[in-house]
């Protein structure tokens, strides 16, 4: 189960635009090095891919199968790319600069979902001031701490309150 998570967790972060389709390629690999898989031919042909689309056609066949099709929704993987991003900046990897346009084209990606809204629009104040920065990070770990625990869309929205949101709304 732990070597589905890994590939669940490389693929959210490819799927929302935040990672690299050989992170894929490398878990299947590890796989057949591993003979793990029993001649599982999505996951050779996972190894074979050559490009992104490639990878996320095997990479989502292989999910699906093991953890269901609700695994493959993209606001779930946005949510997980999400606590990867929080992770990263708790790290000082990221900043609030740098996260400003990643959120930004996660959330027009997605079509603007209401979940995201408040995050967004205080990454764009987050550098101006202490108040803003210290609203965008209550935002921040609100979201992905419903995220890293969410196993579906509809896990996360039966825990999501917009009016806590509402209360870390920089405007």
């Amino acid at each position: 189960m732990e070597a589905i998570n890994q590939l669940e967790h490389s693929y959210f972060l490819l799927k929302s635009g935040g990672g690299d389709f050989r992170d894929c390629v490398e878990w299947a690999l590890e796989r057949l090095r591993r003979d793990e898989e029993a001649g599982d031919t999505d996951i050779v042909m996972l190894a074979a891919s050559a490009d992104r689309h490639e990878v996320l056609t095997f990479a989502e066949h292989v999910i699906e199968r093991y953890s269901g099709y609700q695994a493959l929704d993209e606001h779930l993987a946005a949510g997980k790319y999400l606590v990867a991003l929080r992770h990263d900046y708790l790290r000082g990897i990221e900043t609030v600069y740098s996260l400003e346009s990643k959120l930004a084209s996660l959330y027009a990606r997605l079509e603007y979902p209401r979940w995201l809204s408040v995050l967004c629009r205080n990454s764009r104040y987050a550098g101006e001031a202490k108040h803003f920065r210290d609203l965008f990070e209550k935002e921040f770990t609100y979201l992905a701490r419903l995220w890293s625990v969410a196993m579906s869309r509809n896990q996360f929205e039966s825990r999501y309150n917009h009016a806590i949101s509402v209360q870390h709304d920089a405007l």
